[in-house]
């Protein structure tokens, strides 16, 4: 290291052709291009499901804790996550991010799809592995170096590519044999709140195959039963306050608006979550989460309108004639379904827990009230001359109302709105 040293012509681009670099300076390029040599890939293949070899930098399960906790420090997990592009998936891989873990994020997209997930660990704590859902060996490569795998997998609505079936059936049961078979340690799958064998839901159907599947193959599986969630990015809470625009009509219920339902907040479903990676005891059972209040379909629209500045405008429509047009909305030439067919099922369906199972307090979380935190995201749904009212004061009271007089509400004693 004391004679000259020569460099490639663009290294001497920038370090001058007359002056004679320093050490450091050579240290430095050499590293860079070691980095460069080290990030490189190839394109993944055109065929349909063939993937390309590429190269990805190596991760293993650190053997041990470092640092005091928190984003920097190390928990000793590696936990991989499946679905983590989706609404709950951001949230739980924020929280693992920031708590130290290893984080291995399953994706079949574009790389902008996650794009907004890299900033949510420190350096060199989050790897991202593109996958391909019907080629066994491309699941084997994101759980293989893992001890806890999140399944947050799912879809509303059949596609060309992937079915119902495939999606909530087929591939948990995929998943969860790869995971045995490398001796991951916990296996949490994600489920729903009213998945049943009998179901006239093809969705909760396939849902509750999938928890079968994953018993079958992972016997000490943690299997999670949310409810609909609401929150940034939810299409559930802003699905109605659109719906109150709808001309004339305003927006179409069936059977009077009479469902029960108890909408959950996605942050509170995230953290409860991540509770069971925390505490081992918790692992292995079956958890419905919901929200802290019960609703009729109509008080939770009536919330939704009350937070927006709008009028309830409720328009009952006959249940096959619902469906019938919740068909059609679903042939509609879009990028993704307004509404389909199996949604329209599942909202003329109760959603609320059963009560035998254990739920949120088991798992330490206190959920937190729709009234409360909803402005943060529809605000955007009213109108201009609204835009910067604060949240009215009766709505705060509206679901306490309610949910007081939800027995006499479901035995039929209509309320005007």
């Amino acid at each position: 290291t004391q004679g000259p040293v020569s460099l490639p012509a663009h290294t001497t681009a920038l370090c001058g052709a007359n002056a004679p670099p320093s050490r450091h300076t050579c240290e430095g390029l050499f590293i860079a291009m070691l980095g460069m040599q080290a990030l490189r890939v190839r394109a993944p293949a055109r065929a349909s499901g063939v993937l390309a070899k590429r190269y990805i930098h190596p991760y293993s399960i650190s053997p041990r804790r470092a640092g005091p906790g928190g984003r920097s420090s190390l928990t000793g997990n590696t936990v991989t996550v499946f679905g983590a592009t989706g609404m709950l998936g951001r949230y739980i891989v924020n929280r693992l991010g920031r708590e130290g873990n290893t984080v291995v994020v399953a994706f079949r997209g574009d790389d902008y799809c996650v794009r907004h997930l890299r900033q949510m660990g420190d350096v060199g704590q989050m790897t991202f592995q593109r996958i391909n859902v019907n080629v066994e060996e491309s699941l084997r490569a994101a759980v293989q170096h893992s001890n806890v795998v999140y399944n947050l997998m799912g879809k509303n609505i059949d596609t060309n590519s992937y079915s119902l079936g495939a999606m909530h059936t087929v591939v948990p049961g995929t998943i969860a044999r790869l995971c045995r078979e490398h001796g991951v340690e916990q296996f949490i799958h994600t489920s729903a709140l009213g998945a049943d064998k009998t179901s006239r839901s093809r969705y909760m159907r396939a849902k509750a195959l999938g928890e079968e599947a994953v018993r079958e193959e992972f016997p000490g599986a943690t299997i999670i039963r949310p409810a609909d969630m609401f929150g940034d990015e939810d299409w559930y809470s802003k699905r109605y306050s659109r719906m109150l625009d709808l001309p004339v009509t305003g927006c179409p219920v069936m059977d009077e608006g009479y469902q029960l339902k108890r909408p959950v907040y996605v942050a509170d479903v995230a953290l409860a979550m991540c509770n069971v990676l925390r505490d081992h005891r918790l692992a292995g059972k079956t958890y419905e989460l919901a929200g802290p209040r019960e609703y009729l379909l109509r008080d939770f629209i009536k919330v939704v309108a009350d937070v927006t500045h709008r009028d309830t405008r409720l328009f009952n429509v006959p249940t096959g004639l619902y469906e019938w047009l919740s068909s059609i909305l679903e042939l509609a030439p879009s990028h993704w379904p307004y509404f389909s067919k199996d949604e329209a099922i599942r909202e003329g369906l109760d959603c609320v827990p059963g009560g035998e199972l254990p739920g949120m307090a088991d798992l330490g979380v206190e959920p937190r009230y729709f009234e409360e935190i909803s402005l943060n995201w529809l605000r955007m749904a009213r109108k201009a001359m609204y835009n910067d009212e604060p949240l009215p004061d009766n709505v705060r009271q509206e679901g306490a109302i309610a949910a007081a007089n939800l027995p006499d509400m479901k035995r039929g004693i209509p309320r005007e709105y």
